[in-house]
């Protein structure tokens, strides 16, 4: 079955979307893309002293969900939005209930909501702050490719955005207007950084821009309908009806096979 969305995901992008190989989508999206295959679920330290999780590396490693910590992430944790985030997550005893990795269960869509709405803040007030240049904003703002870097740079803290703007300043202003040099640039960046954990967040950047891999992320409960971001795609309705109905195809084939 993931073969055959794979296939039909992939003569959709190509025969559709020709400006780019990137399609562009909103940040919501491109937020949950990050959440859901780069940062990950939820742990405790709960969970190595009573055996649900035996890896001991995580040792040194603090509550965290979909990338949030609640002790050292403060500038998010202590918004309106993260501290009804980790209430809920209190609420729900996810220390002692939760299996490690938990994306939330029934409360996915909630708390993904809260954790993007903490993230989307930092990311205007660094865009404002680090790129200055409004055209600037606007190109990083129209490239999925490049906002999903950007991004991801507010998980990865403040140091990593500005390092990242002054990488695509200096190339607007060295007149390189094509978004996937731009874009290289910027995974250039990513993967030869002396940070381990920064060359591997590269590395599946890269493997996720290159493949197309964040079209058409549904975010379970996630009301994207007012995002500030999105860019007009004429032909983005049609594609995800399109893809609505494929994926119903493959799946009634399925249980015709059964």
């Amino acid at each position: 079955m993931n073969e055959g969305i794979g296939r039909i995901h992939n003569i959709m992008y190509k025969d559709i979307i020709s400006e780019q190989n990137i399609p562009k989508v909103d940040f919501s999206t491109l937020a949950n893309v990050i959440i859901d295959k780069l940062e990950g679920g939820y742990y405790h330290p709960n969970m190595l002293r009573d055996g649900r999780i035996r890896d001991r590396r995580y040792g040194a490693s603090g509550e965290t969900l979909y990338g949030m910590d609640r002790k050292h992430g403060t500038a998010f944790t202590n918004t309106p939005e993260g501290i009804k985030f980790w209430e809920t997550i209190d609420r729900l005893d996810a220390k002692n209930k939760w299996e490690w990795n938990s994306m939330g269960g029934q409360y996915e869509g909630q708390l993904k909501k809260l954790a993007v709405n903490m993230i989307k803040p930092k990311y205007n007030e660094f865009l404002n702050r680090y790129v200055k240049d409004k055209k600037i904003i606007d190109l990083i703002n129209s490239n999925a490719g490049i906002c999903i870097n950007f991004i991801y740079a507010v998980w990865n803290g403040d140091k990593y955005f500005k390092d990242m703007a002054d990488i695509i300043v200096r190339d607007y202003n060295n007149n390189i207007k094509d978004t996937n040099v731009l874009v290289s640039n910027l995974l250039k960046y990513r993967k030869s950084h002396t940070s381990s954990l920064i060359r591997q967040g590269g590395d599946k950047l890269e493997k996720i821009i290159k493949d197309n891999d964040y079209a058409n992320v549904q975010s379970a409960g996630l009301d994207t309908s007012d995002a500030e971001n999105e860019v007009s795609n004429s032909g983005s309705e049609f594609l995800n009806k399109l893809y609505s109905t494929a994926l119903q195809s493959i799946s009634s084939a399925g249980e015709g096979k059964k």
